[in-house]
């Protein structure tokens, strides 16, 4: 099986599994459910610092935008050239609401979602691929709120504000377990990036 075929396969269970994940409640701790690993939200005040993850040297770097009106019934979003999805469960908004999702240009996987400062009532799911990310060996990797563009440091690191209700999905590639798929909790807008450590 071809990895772009496995990593389609990837992503559709993904979605499925994101999709169940947005009606239930979220899990308060590490764990190990659906293949994959968890990192349980927290907030950072002093210090912790996390890396910022990077595209790989294949993903075509770029500004990608994708919008659209989500109202009370739910609905997703896509960019694909950023291997990007998120899916607003019914109940999350409860007006009509228009969404914008900018997958940054440059060297990390970061992403600016607007309206800024939007509540949701229900968790919304972010998926992202990872077949053209730099995988960080040995460390968990998460979703990571920031408070302010400034948070994002020169060195590669980032001093996060909240980490996110995050799962990596593994899978097998000739006959090797890598992560595909890393899937995000979010329960308000703004910037948000892939970090690891």
């Amino acid at each position: 099986m071809s990895f772009k075929i496995f990593r389609n396969i990837a992503l559709g269970a993904s979605a499925l599994f994101a999709a169940a994940c947005s009606d239930q409640a979220v899990p308060s701790g590490p764990d190990t459910a659906a293949g994959g690993t968890q990192v349980a939200p927290r907030f950072l005040r002093n210090g912790g610092l996390a890396d910022i993850v990077k595209w790989s040297s294949d993903h075509e770097k770029g500004k990608y935008t994708t919008s659209g009106v989500i109202g009370e019934d739910g609905g997703s979003l896509t960019i694909p050239d950023a291997d990007f999805a998120i899916t607003f469960p019914a109940g999350a908004l409860s007006e009509n609401t228009t969404i914008t999702i900018i997958a940054k240009n440059g060297p990390y996987v970061s992403y600016d979602m607007q309206p800024h400062g939007l509540q949701f009532a229900k968790a919304v799911t972010v998926t992202q691929g990872l077949a053209t990310v730099e995988v960080p060996l040995s460390v968990p990797m998460f979703g990571a709120y920031l408070a302010n563009d400034s948070d994002l440091l020169a060195n590669g690191t980032v001093l996060p504000t909240e980490i996110l209700q995050s799962t990596t999905l593994f899978g097998r590639i000739r006959d090797e377990l890598v992560p595909v798929t890393q899937i995000w909790l979010l329960n308000h807008f703004s910037r948000y990036i892939l970090a690891s450590g």
